[in-house]
């Protein structure tokens, strides 16, 4: 408040959560001053997957139902970084809300991937329930029926993985095929997902992570690599994928249905026929994202 006091001509705040507690203070700021107050939700409050398993009591979750209600109502604008979010906010206030997702910061590196390795990349963190058992399963069967996919077919996990994954993969009779690493630089793991032949996204299968867009997921689109993406019913993330054709989303349901992609993308993999001509990454550029956050500072009236 001292620091906004010496310097007047800062007429704009901006509060960016988690952790949401920041938007309190935002709140608080608001109610001192004449700051215009824009508060930027990178994931949702109450709605978010691990909300749940905080042990709150039943007077601590209405009291955060109840801040969050405050902080939605109290500022100028919104902004959220999946559709659903601003579908939820949507019934809770009636301010204006602004969809700027995640996006990635690099200039696609363009690496050819081996074209005698059917490569498939997870980048980012494996947690123990973000386990799709339908995959593990579809792939067991393709490498113990298919010479050539088992000839072919690696599967490598970068960052931190789970203590129990390596023991699934074991089960399965996976473990040629499958490969886990540690933590790699960005402008290292922008290289493997670019010289990988296919990307892998996985969420929880639950209600409370349709709503989430996990930042990788941009930067996979950075790279233009065909995305298959393994996710609860009505997922944002899986949408946006089928939305850009940037690649296939399915469901923890529809097992025979990801095991016919795989098929197919092998077969364009063998034929050197797999691409990804995705023209509308551009716009998840964080150069992009910057100019419409500008312009939503310059001018409220503006929604994205």
């Amino acid at each position: 408040e001292a620091y906004l006091k010496k310097n007047p001509e800062i007429d704009t705040l901006i509060t960016t959560g988690p952790p949401h507690s920041v938007h309190l203070i935002g709140r608080a700021l608001k109610n001192k001053t004449s700051l215009r107050w824009i508060a930027d939700f990178r994931d949702p409050w109450t709605t978010i997957s691990y909300h749940q398993y905080l042990r709150l009591s039943k007077s601590s979750r209405q009291k955060h139902k109840k801040l969050e209600e405050q902080v939605l109502n109290s500022c100028d604008d919104l902004i959220v970084t999946s559709p659903k979010t601003k579908a939820n906010f949507e019934k809770l206030t009636d301010k204006p809300i602004h969809l700027i997702t995640n996006g990635y910061d690099f200039d696609n590196p363009k690496l050819k991937p081996n074209p005698e390795v059917f490569k498939m990349s997870y980048v980012g963190s494996l947690l123990r329930d973000r386990n799709p058992l339908l995959l593990w399963e579809v792939l067991s069967d393709l490498i113990n029926k298919n010479k050539d996919f088992r000839a072919c077919f690696e599967l490598h996990f970068y960052r931190k993985q789970a203590n129990n994954f390596k023991e699934i993969i074991s089960h399965y009779k996976l473990d040629s095929n499958v490969h886990f690493h540690g933590y790699l630089p960005h402008e290292e793991a922008i290289k493997v997902m670019s010289s990988s032949q296919v990307l892998l996204l996985i969420e929880i299968n639950s209600e409370q992570t349709s709503e989430i867009i996990p930042g990788k997921l941009f930067e996979y689109l950075g790279v233009n690599r065909p995305v298959l993406a393994l996710g609860p019913e009505k997922w944002s993330a899986g949408e946006l994928i089928t939305t850009l054709k940037a690649g296939a989303y399915f469901s923890y349901s529809q097992k025979d249905e990801l095991k016919t992609f795989l098929l197919e993308i092998f077969d364009q993999f063998k034929n050197n026929t797999l691409d990804l001509a995705l023209n509308e990454s551009a716009q998840f550029h964080r150069k992009k994202l910057t100019e419409d956050l500008a312009t939503i500072i310059v001018n409220n009236a503006v929604h994205i």
